[in-house]
Formats: structure tokens, sequence, C-alpha cells
């Protein structure tokens, strides 16, 4: 090139691309992890294991992208894939060639990320049955269209050429850059050639940030990677993890087996102390001999299955995407408050287990109930996974109405909760008492109550809030008969034996017990509350019909359900003649 071109072509290098739309399991500070499946020789399984993994990311609903760089023995390129039958597809040293020829016209120089490399892309279909989510994505990035001018386009590219002139580094740089910046995959995973080629310091030096090493047992194989790693190792090369796959492993020759690992352990430790042979194991499989297809898109059991699902679970582990790193992290983010975080941090979560999933937004908008925009954060997530389950539904219905925002929108959550399961007695309850403290309809509200109460008649808090709401209606034995109910069941909870007997003192009502103002303050003086629980109704109600202390009244509902201080309760004669009685 000339001098005008190498000028431009390093503004080229200099762009930086626009950030297209986040996938639905990504957020800003989660960029793609790159993968390099390497191996010294061939004929170990490297392509099919790297094909499996990107086969089970994708069928998660992660979005995945295969690149195929060895360049003088393709093997990714082969596969059968989407291109409207054509299949002269362009690729990686299509891409570069461009790039060498073209300058600022070609495709890698557009603004946009995604754009710029969408030309070399092609999809791979993933069959239903191997689908959990229906989003995931498996593209490929071929080594180049194999026609009968690859092999010329490959020479004249000159790889190694391009790097002793300074310019291919940069260019698999901007390419990485590209990669990451266009926001299209969660996971890239690299399969490099074999032995000591400049393919492969490209594919773990300048595009991978990880290595996963397919290896034989037999002395070869392992020399060869050990003289590999060394090589790696003086070059200052240290990628941010690497594993040992060992491939293929056959059956039978235990002895033997276990001999050859703890000397390949040995060899490759000394190299680097964190390398373990572990648990990454693929058995032999003739099928692997005969078929380019991925063992996964036809059966998801056995021995081979589970070989290539340890292999995408360790991948996914690396890079934070394991379960309980996820699991960590989300409580981190819910507890520091970045709601959208933790909500594209449980999406990620839920392509492993939905059932785990559900449970960490459970966890979330209980722990922040009292914060509806919060709870609607994880709302339509919630709802996503669970189609058919109406908790989600009545949980934001109260998040909404406990706060006093938006109540129409809380009844019409109700409803939908009680369409999607008419017999949930948790929203059935929780409707009543929607009705009677916001709507006011308490005949409606009655409804509900007998309702939840067919269901569960000894339930002390069905029992004690349906006695709140019939001495609203002025139907006194009814509600005395329920609260009575109520009162006398076994171990009830504090809060709720507060609320049990501000209704009897407010109402005037004889239990045949102690008095119950006395019964409140023994509970009050030991610091029992019950936060935000509505009693004004009830308060109001007891004061027109005729209640003795009616100022009394209402400071000692605030103390119950404001937090207002007791001290303000020694103001009143009748308070402190209940303490000064030594009951208290």
């Amino acid at each position: 090139m000339s001098n005008s071109d190498n000028n431009q072509d390093d503004n080229f290098y200099s762009d930086r691309s626009l950030h297209p739309k986040l996938s639905p399991v990504s957020h800003e500070d989660h960029d793609a992890s790159l993968f390099t499946f390497y191996s010294f020789k061939g004929g170990v399984g490297r392509t099919m294991a790297l094909l499996n993994t990107a086969a089970i990311l994708a069928g998660r609903g992660f979005r995945v992208l295969m690149m195929d760089l060895d360049l003088e023995a393709p093997g990714l390129s082969y596969l059968e894939h989407e291109s409207n039958g054509d299949k002269d597809i362009p690729g990686f040293v299509d891409l570069l060639y461009d790039v060498t020829t073209k300058g600022q016209e070609a495709p890698l120089a557009c603004e946009n990320s995604a754009e710029a490399i969408k030309p070399y892309l092609h999809t791979i279909s993933v069959p239903d049955e191997v689908r959990k989510f229906d989003d995931g994505v498996l593209y490929i990035m071929p080594a180049g269209m194999l026609d009968k001018n690859y092999e010329r386009r490959r020479l004249e590219l000159d790889l190694p050429r391009l790097y002793r002139e300074g310019r291919g580094q940069p260019l698999i740089q901007l390419l990485k850059q590209r990669i990451i910046e266009s926001r299209m995959f969660d996971y890239v995973l690299i399969d490099s050639r074999t032995g000591f080629s400049d393919e492969s310091g490209i594919c773990i030096r300048d595009l991978a940030d990880r290595l996963m090493v397919v290896m034989g047992l037999n002395r070869q194989n392992v020399q060869g990677t050990s003289r590999f790693l060394r090589r790696m190792q003086a070059s200052h090369i240290k990628p941010q993890s690497i594993d040992i796959i060992l491939s293929p492993v056959p059956i039978g020759e235990d002895e033997l087996y276990d001999q050859r690992k703890q000397a390949a352990d040995q060899e490759l430790s000394d190299i680097y102390s964190d390398i373990k042979l572990i648990d990454l194991e693929i058995p032999y499989h003739p099928r692997l001999a005969l078929s380019e297809e991925p063992y996964v898109f036809r059966r998801r059991q056995g021995g081979l299955y589970e070989a290539y699902s340890r292999i995408e679970a360790r991948t996914r582990k690396r890079c934070g995407d394991g379960g309980s790193q996820l699991d960590k992290k989300t409580n981190e983010a819910i507890r520091s408050r970045e709601y959208k975080k933790a909500r594209s941090l449980i999406a990620r979560r839920a392509r492993m287990s939905p059932e785990r999933a559900i449970m960490l937004l459970r966890r979330a908008v209980y722990e922040i109930i009292e914060e509806p925009e919060g709870v609607s954060q994880f709302y339509d997530l919630w709802t996503e996974l669970a189609p058919n389950d109406s908790e989600p539904y009545w949980t934001y219905a109260r998040a909404l109405y406990k706060s006093k925002i938006d109540f129409d929108f809380a009844e019409s959550l109700f409803k939908k909760a009680l369409d999607v399961d008419p017999e949930d007695i948790n929203c059935i309850h929780l409707y009543a008492i929607f009705l009677m403290d916001i709507r006011e309809n308490y005949t409606e509200a009655e409804k509900f109550y007998c309702q939840a109460l067919r269901v569960r008649p000894n339930d002390p808090i069905i029992l004690g809030n349906y006695a709140q709401i019939l001495f609203l209606m002025e139907r006194w034995e009814e509600g005395k008969d329920s609260l009575s109910q109520a009162i006398s069941k076994e171990s009830l909870p504090k809060a709720l034996l507060v609320e049990l007997w501000f209704y009897a003192y407010a109402h005037q009502i004889d239990l045949g017990e102690e008095p119950p103002l006395q019964k409140l303050a023994e509970l009050l003086e030991k610091g029992t509350r019950s936060p935000h629980w509505p009693l004004e109704k009830n308060v109001d109600k007891a004061i027109d019909d005729g209640h003795p202390e009616p100022e009394f009244l209402k400071n000692l509902a605030r103390v119950i359900s404001r937090g207002e201080s007791i001290e303000s309760l020694k103001n009143f004669d009748v308070w402190n003649r209940v303490i000064t009685q030594g009951v208290v």
C-alpha cells in the first residue's frame, strides 16, 4: 500500500462504533465473552466440542458467534447454514481481504459495529428440541467463501506479512472491538488452527480472552500442548482463564488412563499452577468420526451430552454466568437498589434455571414491596417466566395500592390474577382488603372474605380482617364471633395480636378476658407494632359510635400503624391508668 493508504488505515483502525440495542439478557457492563478452542493436534474433537458448546448456549437463549480461524483446514465452515441456498458465503478471510483491498470502502469501516460485521455472518438453525428459550441465535463467521479462489485470497492476504508490517494486530483488535461493541453476541467461540501457527497466536493473543485446550492423553498431545503453553508463557500471553478438555477418553483403560492423566497434570501444572485436569472430558464415541452434525442436536442425554454440558457450564462460569455467581451478583444489585441490573442478571439466570430465576424475582419483589417503581422493574419478567402464575399480578397490585399509587391499575392487576387462578387464596384475601380499604365497597369485600374463609376457615389473619369489616358494617355479633375465633388460635404473630386487640378496644367488644387495652399495652410496651395496616376506618367508625376516648384512640392507632412514639400516649389519663395498675 502507498503511504496515503497507510494513513487512511490508521484512521480506520481508530474508528469507534455505535451501540445498537442490547439483547434481552445483556446489560451495559457485560461484554461478550470470547473463548478460543485450541488443540496441538487434530483429531481430538476440538471443533465438535466448540460446536456442541455453542449449540447448548444458543438453546438457552444466548446469542453465540462461532468463528472459524482454522484457515488452512476449515471445519466449521462446512456446516450446513442458512444462506438462501448459496454455499459460497464470505467469512474471516474475505473480511480482512476487503479491508486490505478496499480500505474505507470495506464493510468493516462502517460506523455501526453491527453493520460492519453482518456481511460476514450467517446463521445455523437450532432445532426446537434443543431450545429452552426461543431468542437464542447461533451465528457463524466461516473461514471464508470456499470457492475456487479461496486459497488465492488467503495467500494474497498473507497474515504473517500484515503482522510484520504492523497492520495485522491493529486490524484484528479492531475486529474484536467491532464484535464486542456490536452487542450482537453473548458468547464468541473461536476455532483455532492446530500446532504453532500464526493463526493460533492471533486467536489466543489478539482475539480471545479465555482459552479452552482440547488435548488427548498420549505423549505426543501432552508434550506438544506443553510446548505450546510454554511458548505462550514466554511471550507473556496470559489468558484470563485456561481450561484443559481431555478428548477422546477411551473406555476400559482405567489404569493407563490414571497414569497418563497424572503425568499430564504434573506436566501442565508446572507451567501454569492453576491448570488442573479435573472434570472436563469427552468420551470416545464413533459418531464423532462419522458426522459433522452437533451431537446435542440429536441427543440430550447420555455420557457424550453430559460431557458437552459440563464444558458449556464451565464456559459460562468462567465469565460469571454460573448459577451461584449470578445469584450473588443479583442479591448485591438488589441490596444496592440497582434494579435494572438485577433484572438483567435474573434474566440471564433464567437461561440456566427458570425456577431459580422465579425464586430470585420473588425474593427481590418482597424485599422492595414498599417501592412500586422497583417492583415494576421485575413484574414483566416474572409474568414472562411464569405466565400461568397469578402471584406476580397481585404482588404488583399490592405494591401499588399500599403506596397509594394508581388504584385503577392495581385493581386491574387483581382481576388479571384471578383470571389466571380463580382459586388463589392470597389474591382473594388481598383483593378483599383492597375493596374494603380503598374502594370502601364492603359488600363486595365481604364476598371475597367469605370465599377465602371457605378455603381457610381457621386462618386467624383472614378471620381478624373479616371481623374488621363486620364491625364497619355494624354486624357486631358476627364481628365478635370472628374476632374471638381469631384470638383463640395458638402461636399468633404479635403484629396480628396488636390489630385484633385494637379492634376489640375500638369497638368496645367484651371478649371475657382482660380488658383489650391492657392486652394492647403489654404488646406495645414490648415494641410490637403493625406498620402500615389500615386502622383509620375503624377509628372513624368507633368515634361515630361514641367511643369514650376519641383523641386517645386516634393516637393509639398512629402508634400501632404509623410508627408514632409510644411516649405520646402518656398525655392521656386512660393510658397512664393502665400502666400504673401494674399490668405492664
